[in-house]
């Protein structure tokens, strides 16, 4: 089946009906609030931005994928995560993964899942220098 925006559109809107999410469509930089029930996503315009929105909502409904709040860390002078913000973003990709439709899942290449094993890559590497440095 070829990439179908109409069908990923109403599908993300779905799925925040259904789980009670104030769903707002952006051009900026995706983000979910999960106080306050709140996703910021993009239309998504391809298989990848489809990908990243169902992200954001996973970070909303799946309670391992929740986001806390960060904290300001007065010794080192800077925002830190949490330890846990790895375990996270796994399972928000993974909620994701889970949810997306079938057919639309097929659209999606393997280099995209590929950079989402980057992406994790990145996060190990951050929690590591935290506990380093």
């Amino acid at each position: 089946m070829p990439w179908d925006r109409v069908c990923a559109e109403a599908h993300l809107e779905e799925l925040a009906t259904r789980h009670d999410i104030q769903l707002i469509w952006t051009d900026k930089p995706e983000c979910a609030y999960s106080r306050h029930r709140i996703v910021w996503i993009r239309k998504p315009y391809s298989p990848e931005s489809y990908l990243g929105a169902l992200h954001e909502l996973g970070h909303v409904v799946s309670p391992r994928a929740r986001k806390h709040e960060a904290r300001w860390d007065r010794g080192r002078n800077k925002v830190v995560e949490y330890d846990d913000e790895l375990l996270m973003e796994a399972a928000a990709w993974a909620w994701a993964a889970w949810h997306m439709l079938p057919e639309l899942a097929d659209t999606i290449p393997a280099r995209t899942w590929k950079l989402v094993g980057g992406y994790l890559s990145g996060y190990i590497a951050q929690v590591r220098d935290q506990h380093i440095g």
